[in-house]
C-alpha cells in the first residue's frame, strides 16, 4: 500500500522532478503476484536514505553559495571569519 508519493522541484537546476515513494510491503503482496520477490531489502536502507538527505543539504548549501549573490556573499564572510580566528 502506498503511503505518500511526492515530487521535489528545484528551480533552475533541472527540467526533471525527483520523486519519492513511501510504500508498506507485505509477504502477501508478494505470493498475490507470479514468481518470487526480484530483490532483497537492505537492511542498512534507513541509514542510506539518511546519509542521502544530508547530502542533499550539503549540495544545497553549495548550489546556493555558488549560484546566488547572497550565497556568495555569505561563503565570503564565513572565509573572513575561518582566517581571522586562525591567524590571530
Amino acid at each position: 500500500m502506498t503511503e505518500n508519493y511526492t515530487s521535489v522541484t528545484a528551480d533552475g537546476f533541472s527540467d526533471h522532478q525527483a520523486v519519492s515513494m513511501e510504500a508498506f510491503l507485505q509477504d502477501g503482496d508478494f505470493h498475490a503476484e507470479e514468481g518470487e520477490m526480484p530483490w532483497e531489502i537492505n537492511p542498512g536502507w534507513r541509514q542510506r536514505q539518511e546519509f542521502a538527505e544530508k547530502l542533499g543539504y550539503i549540495f544545497g548549501a553549495i548550489e546556493f553559495m555558488g549560484e546566488t549573490r547572497l550565497g556568495v556573499l555569505m561563503a565570503a564572510m564565513a572565509l573572513g571569519v575561518v582566517i581571522f580566528y586562525t591567524y590571530r
